[in-house]
């Protein structure tokens, strides 16, 4: 299975994940930073191929922060 995003945060923030040596991201922002995303991060790391992004779930978010100011 591959995991999401929300998947791998949960993992990230176990306590008994946490106190394993090693630093783990905790947030989106570095797989954006890194790779451009996290489905681009699996995909750097060999987790999934191309033909693997077209199945995996995409976020329906939508951030609307500039939106509501204006």
């Amino acid at each position: 299975m591959i995991p999401t995003l929300h998947q791998y945060l949960a993992w990230a923030r176990r306590p008994e994940v946490k106190a394993r040596p090693g630093r783990r991201p905790a947030s989106q922002a570095p797989f954006v930073r890194a790779f451009g995303g996290f489905i681009e991060a699996l995909q750097a790391s060999g987790v999934v191929s191309g033909d693997a992004l077209g199945k995996m779930p995409r976020s329906t978010c939508v951030r609307l922060g500039g939106l509501l100011h204006q």
